[in-house]
């Protein structure tokens, strides 16, 4: 009916909202670049940070009774859609890339629906991350509050067990064979040679060159995924220190 229609362009609009600045200072961005354009980017995030804590509030002056702040209100309807779980993976991913260079700590609305996506079990389960490592309580720390308590009293690992899905965990090879992974079983099934790294989770492409030394003669590769209405969802693999204007690439892409 038109009032799902209107939903599902409302939640097009929160996703590709990211897309016009916040994924690229997320995941995109190097860190020379973000030092030398620090209250660029704080501002960016902390004005759609802003814009979503606008949203939350006007979505739970709507409710009848109106929503409480201790109470998690969402962005599209009464109930978490994909772009409240995709904004709030990704406010935090900048939110905490620009700790420290003047990004303030979010608003009230939106730290609780944060701390809801992010400690749902089904969302960190799907992200990898159902165990939490010190570091993700630093990050968190002082930037997300009700996120970086709930992730205190949660059980913390210092030594990476649990197998690939505990963050900071090195995949075994019995992990990473085609009858336990399902992106290796695919390379073997369309006869795809392909030399397989366990590694552990990289969130940017400098921890990846980091972390995973390949020969002179291989190269790392950094992953872009953009959705356009129009055209469809495209991937675009470049070298792990180029520099992408996703805004340029999209016009060069389409046309």
């Amino acid at each position: 009916g038109d009032g799902s229609d209107v939903q599902s362009a409302t939640i097009d609009g929160w996703v590709e909202s990211l897309s016009s600045g916040l994924i690229e200072i997320a995941y995109v961005v190097t860190e020379d670049r973000l030092k030398s354009n620090e209250i660029t980017f704080a501002t960016i995030v902390k004005d759609f940070a802003g814009t979503v804590e606008d949203q939350l509030v006007k979505n739970a002056a709507a409710v009848a009774p109106p929503v409480p702040p201790s109470s998690s209100s969402s962005l599209v309807g009464s109930g978490i859609t994909a772009a409240d779980v995709l904004v709030a993976i990704v406010l935090v991913a900048a939110t905490t890339r620009v700790h420290g260079r003047a990004a303030s700590t979010v608003s009230e609305h939106t730290d609780t629906l944060i701390h809801t996506v992010l400690t749902n079990s089904a969302v960190r389960d799907a992200m990898g991350d159902s165990r939490v490592t010190p570091d993700d309580v630093l990050m968190v720390e002082g930037v997300i509050p009700q996120l970086a308590d709930t992730m205190a009293n949660l059980k913390v690992s210092s030594d990476g067990g649990g197998g690939a899905a505990a963050a900071g965990a090195v995949p075994t090879d019995a992990e990473l064979s085609a009858d336990k992974n399902a992106i290796v079983a695919k390379l073997v099934e369309l006869d795809i040679m392909a030399k397989t790294y366990g590694h552990v989770a990289c969130m940017t492409g400098e921890e990846l060159v980091t972390n995973v030394p390949v020969p002179p003669t291989e190269s790392h590769t950094k992953n872009l995924f953009f959705k356009d209405k129009k055209h469809g969802m495209f991937l675009v693999t470049v070298s792990p220190d180029a520099e992408v204007n996703t805004k340029s690439l999209g016009k060069d892409m389409l046309g």
